[in-house]
């Protein structure tokens, strides 16, 4: 019997969101997600962990409050392309957190 109302019991099925949330967990790669307000909507533990920064302290503030040295770089650029032309974009860059390293950055637009 398939239950329509009340709060989650442990032996509900996961939902689609907790079945996100854990596959963004099992990745080794950081993971961000922002809403079209530039707010972060998703923060992942390897995200936690590379740029040292607490999912807690990080989640629902905007993008460019918790990264100003990504303004008026090609990160905004691109980031924009993502967000209002749905360009999604692969490239290599430096890293502003960890200067002797080298990062692939994937930014690609989300599906509504």
């Amino acid at each position: 019997m398939e239950r329509t109302e009340g709060p989650p019991r442990g032996d509900d099925p996961p939902t689609e969101l907790a079945r996100l949330q854990a596959a963004l967990e099992s990745v080794n790669d950081g993971l961000y997600a922002v809403d079209t307000d530039w707010r972060v909507v998703l923060f992942n533990r390897a995200a936690e962990e590379y740029f040292n920064l607490k999912r807690d302290d990080v989640l629902g503030r905007q993008l460019w409050d918790i990264f100003p040295q990504g303004r008026n770089q090609d990160y905004e650029r691109i980031c924009n392309l993502a967000m209002f032309e749905g360009v999604t974009t692969t490239w290599e860059a430096r890293s502003a957190f960890h200067p002797d390293r080298t990062v692939e950055l994937r930014m690609a637009p989300m599906a509504p």
